[in-house]
Formats: structure tokens, sequence, C-alpha cells
């Protein structure tokens, strides 16, 4: 009977990925989702941003959630590169279909708020690129504790906020 519970906690465990390429599978995600913000500018056409971002962005959170639980390194305080908001040139890009209101606790029908899908979008790159620039200077754990850290509270937040918006525009372009 022991026997039996070993092997089938081993092929248990032959059939989950693991942690090292939950990982690698986010990173490229994450590289894909930097590259669409960081090559767009006047000259990309909304439907593209809006169908990168469908795209990319529910398979970030979803993959986000497959990271490994690790400690970081050296503490959470880590200090970064100064990198270019990328807010102006999404706003650029989205002009009149950028504003969108949204019920920002859905517990609370009062909590109605207006915001920006280029706020949305900004929010999400910086809080993933950061965390890919100390992944890049070889702090693996750190990067990872700040990405899950990030997709659960602030990251997440714009990240499934901007969902709605992004597939009522693509409806709308897509008609």
């Amino acid at each position: 009977m022991r026997r039996q519970a070993i092997d089938s906690k081993h092929r248990a465990k032959r059939r989950e990925p693991r942690a090292e390429e939950s990982a690698a599978d986010f990173v490229s995600l994450v590289r894909r989702y930097v590259a669409v913000i960081d090559n767009a500018d006047d000259s990309t056409a909304v439907v593209d941003l809006l169908s990168a971002s469908a795209t990319l962005l529910p398979q970030i959170y979803a993959a986000g959630q497959g990271l490994p639980d690790v400690e970081p390194e050296s503490g959470p305080s880590r200090h970064w590169p100064q990198v270019e908001r990328p807010e102006k040139k999404l706003e650029s890009i989205l002009a009149n279909e950028n504003l969108y209101f949204e019920i920002f606790d859905p517990f609370d029908k009062k909590s109605q708020v207006s915001t920006t899908l280029s706020n949305d979008l900004s929010d999400v790159y910086l809080d993933l690129k950061h965390p890919l620039m100390t992944f890049d200077d070889g702090h693996i754990a750190e990067a990872i504790w700040q990405w899950k850290l990030n997709l659960q509270h602030h990251c997440g937040d714009h990240l499934v906020g901007a969902m709605k918006p992004i597939h009522w525009l693509i409806k709308k372009h897509l008609d």
C-alpha cells in the first residue's frame, strides 16, 4: 500500500512542470509584452496593440500563478534603473479609446472610477519590466518574488482591469 502511494506521488510530480520551466515560460511572455510596448509608436494601429495585449495579458496572469514560491536573496528593497514610463505614447495610440469606467471594488456599488487603458498598460509594463531587469542581472529568486507580489496586487489589478475594455474595443474594431 505504501509503495502505491509513493508511486502515485512520483507520477504526479512528473506530470507537473518544474518550477524552472514555469518561470522560463513566464519570462518569455513578459519579454514579448515588454517588446510590444517598447516597439509601439504613433504608427502602431490600435487594433494591433489591443490584439497583442489581449493575447499576452491573460497568458502572463495565468503563467504568473504557476511561479514558484521563493524568498528574495537580498530583500525586497531593490533599486531599479530609471525606465521611461510608456503612458504618453500609449495615450497617443489609443487616442479617443483610452478613457473607460470601471467599478474599482465590485462589492461596493459606489466605487465607480474613470481610468485609462494607457495607465493600466503602463503600470503592467513597469511591474513586469523592473523584475525582468532584476532577472537579467542574475537575481532570479528576487525577480520571481517581485513578479508574484506584483501580480497579487498592483500589476494584477491593472492587468485584470484592462481586459474588459480591451475585449470591448477589439469587438468594436472587428465589428
